[in-house]
């Protein structure tokens, strides 16, 4: 297979996965979660008991019956002033998760309850938390989200190079888990992308996962940024089943659509000028027709 066709191939397989996971996270589970959550904060319906088989991973009522029920609920309703009262007048331990394996603090995140994190993290909680039931720390959770809230994990003991993984042991090069930078890369998360460098992530893990997102999810601005922070311009890219592993090939890639409103002009310029700097002429491509 030449190398036109590996790029034609891999830019087809990308855009239906992309499309695919799109409307699953978008259309299927935001719509439904955020009516879902909604509702909730009716304190009545938010008290009613009920069986905890049947509510999905990350709702508070998974804290009934426990220690951290009172926090849960207290967290939820946006009620810092409770919260604060709950952790002065008691001792919790702040790192006992729900029956599946996540942390209330990952809960307060993923709530996007800005107001909680400090108290919880003043109290105990730990940044780096994970489970076997659930491998992804808090401080995952927060580079997906909120830089704010990422802030005040890296500043209370957060790993700018955590993985999504229980046992680092049983890492595989070639199959490498999500990593902090990896998922703000992917999410677009510039300000998280720029702290997690400034507090040491590395740029090359599991074969520049989060160059790779970058470049995917059109966050080309991060890619630079990436770039110019000590990538291996050298690396086989993540993931490496694909033909089209070279910074260059995946750039190319990313050029078929420069005649979409995807495109971006600036930063794709400024990735070939950088390239260049460092001996590296880009090819380009003619774009797609589509």
């Amino acid at each position: 297979m030449s190398l036109s066709q590996s790029i034609k191939l891999f830019r087809t397989t990308s855009l239906v996965f992309l499309v695919l996971l799109s409307f699953l996270l978008e259309g299927c589970i935001w719509t439904k979660t955020k009516s879902y959550y909604l509702k909730l904060t009716k304190s009545n319906v938010l008290d009613k008991e009920v069986d905890k088989s049947r509510l999905i991973h990350l709702d508070p009522r998974q804290f009934q019956n426990t220690p951290l029920w009172e926090l849960a609920r207290s967290i939820y309703l946006y009620d810092d002033a409770q919260l604060e009262t709950y952790l002065s007048e008691n001792k919790y331990d702040l790192n006992v998760p729900n029956d599946f394996g996540i942390p209330i603090l990952s809960m307060a995140i993923f709530w996007d309850r800005e107001g909680a994190i400090l108290p919880l993290l003043e109290h105990g909680a730990n940044p780096n938390f994970k489970s076997e039931l659930n491998p992804r720390p808090p401080i995952l959770f927060a580079a997906a989200r909120n830089s704010s809230i990422l802030k005040l994990l890296l500043e209370h003991g957060g790993d700018p190079n955590a993985k999504e993984i229980y046992d680092e042991s049983m890492i595989d090069e070639n199959h490498p888990p999500a990593t902090a930078l990896s998922v703000a890369a992917e999410d677009g998360h510039f300000k998280s992308v720029e702290m997690l460098i400034a507090r040491g992530a590395d740029v090359n893990f599991g074969h520049g996962r989060a160059v790779a997102a970058s470049i995917t999810h059109n966050h080309l601005s991060i890619t630079y940024m990436l770039l110019q922070n000590g990538f291996d311009l050298k690396t086989e890219l993540y993931p490496t089943t694909f033909r089209v592993k070279s910074i260059q090939e995946r750039m190319q890639i990313y050029e078929l659509d420069r005649n979409t409103p995807r495109f971006n002009e600036r930063d794709f310029n400024k990735i070939v000028a950088f390239l260049k700097e460092k001996g590296i002429v880009y090819q380009h491509v003619k774009p797609s027709k589509n």
